[in-house]
């Protein structure tokens, strides 16, 4: 799962929360994290190092004498953009790999190339964006093509409104833009002391999320905490919804690939009967 958003939407604050550790780089000035920053169950990161195939990225194991802390090099680009910074974090559900990403709209090329290797192997996108953010149009372009064939994605609303009738309405308006409902919506209010770098950003599931996502989607339950959800039972559902959007993605690809190669090989035909050559 790809923790992906706008600038200072706070993407790192919901990983560090949802990993129990403060690891990536959570500023309010935002852009703090440069480069791919992973948590996983120490058995996951065994296996992913043993068979780097699966990981499907560089690994750079992060390892601690005691409990994890804040991971310098993660406020570093890496000299390759889909280098995974892996911390190994006991207790954390088991079979997850939840990665935190800069900012996709970032000045910086780095920063958006890393990214942009996430997207190309994620199940899950955690889209976080905010009241200033939601209507943003770079969110909108950067979403729209990983999101071409149904790919799974959530909902974050961070420093949303009390009024909850008006995150409904920017969820809608997202949803609209991209042309792809989300599998849940997520809410979590405005607090200063988040601001400020105090306390967890803990978002709940929106009572309104069945007309966000659809009235047939199984979202989870107004005030399902986030963490509830992503490390819940339907883990597996989201898996077969991700490999059947690859699937369908691999085939729209051979089909194109197939029109070129039936084009070249028919203006290589017509080549060689000009010429009078034989075709072998």
């Amino acid at each position: 799962a790809g923790i992906v958003g706008p600038n200072n939407a706070g993407k790192s604050l919901l990983f560090n929360s949802l990993s129990g550790h403060k690891l990536s780089p959570s500023e309010p000035r935002g852009g703090a994290t440069r480069c791919l920053i992973g948590a996983t169950s120490p058995t996951l990161a065994k296996v992913l190092q043993e068979e780097p195939s699966l990981a499907q990225f560089p690994l750079v194991p992060i390892t601690f004498d005691g409990t994890p802390k804040l991971v310098p090099e993660a406020g570093r680009n890496a000299e390759d953009p889909a280098e995974l910074l892996l911390v190994s974090v006991q207790d954390f559900p088991p079979g997850v790999l939840l990665i935190d990403a800069p900012d996709f709209d970032s000045i910086l090329t780095q920063n958006r190339a890393a990214t942009e290797s996430l997207m190309q192997v994620a199940d899950l996108a955690v889209v976080v964006v905010t009241r200033h953010t939601y209507h943003n149009e770079l969110v909108v372009r950067f979403l729209e093509d990983w999101l071409r064939n149904q790919r799974p994605w959530v909902l974050v609303y961070n420093e949303a409104f009390v009024d909850e009738s008006i995150t409904t309405e920017h969820a809608e308006a997202l949803r609209d833009k991209l042309g792809s409902p989300p599998v849940a919506v997520f809410h979590a209010p405005f607090d200063l002391d988040l601001q400020s770098g105090i306390g967890q950003l803990t978002p709940v599931g929106l009572a309104s999320a069945a007309s966000v996502c659809g009235a047939s989607a199984a979202v989870p339950a107004p005030g399902t905490p986030l963490a509830d959800w992503l490390f819940g039972k339907q883990r597996l559902r989201l898996k077969q919804q991700a490999l059947a959007s690859s699937a369908k993605s691999l085939a729209t690809d051979l089909k194109e690939l197939e029109q070129i190669l039936r084009s070249e090989g028919a203006l290589a035909s017509r080549i060689l009967e000009t010429v009078g050559g034989e075709i072998s």
